[in-house]
């Protein structure tokens, strides 16, 4: 996004518009460049106020903790992330939720209010996704990236208060994962990367 100022003061996205939208010629879509932004919070058409950047400034500095990424996978959003945080997030019309009882992501289909596949397949009804799941949306695949992985948990302190990661395990006490290489601990139903059952 290049947000500039125009000689009048309107604020726009210089990489969609070839000119300011607000000085005539908002709606000529002869001037538009590209797709306007999908972002849910951005999404004003390309077209942005003073008062749009603040208040997406404000959403942005919110309290609630990161827990993971959603990454572009491929289509004309590939490497761009949405960040996932904890309780309700939004990726178009598609619903997912962090439950902090087990440290998961799920798809909260119900909610949804569009068709989503989860690696190769429709969904019905709500489902956990893991590390690395592969999320079909409007055409677009992304690819969940867990930050709660590798021992790092944001409740652990350390004397500062930061969030620290747990020492590794012994791997004795760990089996790695017959499909994506993961150590997880033994006794262990399914890996918590790739969600494989555990021989």
């Amino acid at each position: 996004m290049n947000v500039i100022r125009c000689p009048k003061g309107h604020f726009y996205d210089d990489d969609i518009f070839k000119k300011c939208p607000h000085c005539g010629g908002a709606g000529d879509e002869t001037d538009r460049l590209i797709m306007p932004n999908l972002n849910p919070v951005m999404d004003t058409g390309g077209m942005l106020s003073l008062d749009s950047v603040v208040n997406t400034a404000s959403y942005k500095s919110e309290k609630r903790r990161i827990m993971g990424w959603l990454v572009a996978i491929d289509g004309i959003q590939y490497g761009s992330f949405e960040p996932l945080y904890e309780g309700e997030n939004k990726l178009e019309e598609a619903v997912i939720r962090f439950d902090p009882e087990k440290m998961k992501f799920f798809i909260d289909v119900k909610a949804s209010n569009v068709k989503i596949d989860l690696d190769s397949r429709t969904l019905s009804s709500n489902e956990y996704i893991h590390h690395h799941s592969k999320i079909r949306i409007y055409g677009y695949t992304y690819m969940l990236v867990e930050l709660l992985r590798d021992g790092f948990n944001w409740d652990k302190k350390t004397k500062s208060g930061k969030g620290i990661a747990e020492p590794p395990m012994n791997l004795k006490e760990m089996k790695k994962c017959s499909i994506c290489g993961t150590y997880v601990k033994k006794g262990e139903a399914y890996c918590d990367a790739c969600g494989a059952p555990m021989k």
